[in-house]
């Protein structure tokens, strides 16, 4: 058997003057690189971003214009008198609202559903105490519940804003 011996191989010697002007040329080339690619892109999407807007712009702004169909509708709901949770019928809310729809095809459907909106409105206001309905913050609480409640029944977005035209706690 021949003996294995652990003699160390005998590195090349290396220039540092050589290997320093290539690795220096390396990192100047890759630090500009890297500065070119990073402005070509950017370059890039100037020029993509002018040319949608360039020529997109105003069909864009047409569309968006007739989505909206038109002003907002308005409607306004019969007056409703409620009894609020816990009065035993000693006191009454007598509310009034207006509601400011997207379109005319909103106002279509919240037409379809009115005595189920009635309801669903007389069912929030009801379940209410009159500590809480006298509040202000519960007010606007119920007003987001209540156009939330809507929206549910006639389309999401159909219910742009909601209104009290009339709120007479007695």
């Amino acid at each position: 058997m021949a003996e294995e011996t652990n003699t160390p191989v005998p590195e090349e010697k290396s220039r540092p003057d050589v290997e320093n002007e290539e690795s220096g040329k390396s990192t100047i080339v890759y630090r500009a690189g890297k500065y070119f690619l990073i402005l070509a892109i950017l370059a890039a999407q100037l020029v993509g971003a002018w040319y949608l807007v360039d020529n997109y712009y105003e069909p864009m702004q047409a569309w968006i214009q007739n989505a909206r169909d038109g002003e907002p509708v308005f409607y306004q709901m019969d007056q409703m008198v409620v009894n609020p949770a816990n009065t035993n019928g000693q006191r009454y809310l007598m509310v009034e609202i207006s509601l400011e729809l997207e379109n005319n095809r909103a106002l279509e459907r919240l037409e379809q559903q009115k005595y189920r909106l009635r309801h669903t409105i007389n069912e929030a206001l009801t379940s209410r105490t009159v500590e809480q309905l006298v509040q202000a913050e519960e007010r606007e609480r119920m007003r987001s519940e209540m156009t939330n409640l809507i929206n549910e029944l006639t389309g999401p977005g159909s219910v742009r804003n909601l209104y009290y035209s009339k709120y007479v706690m007695q």
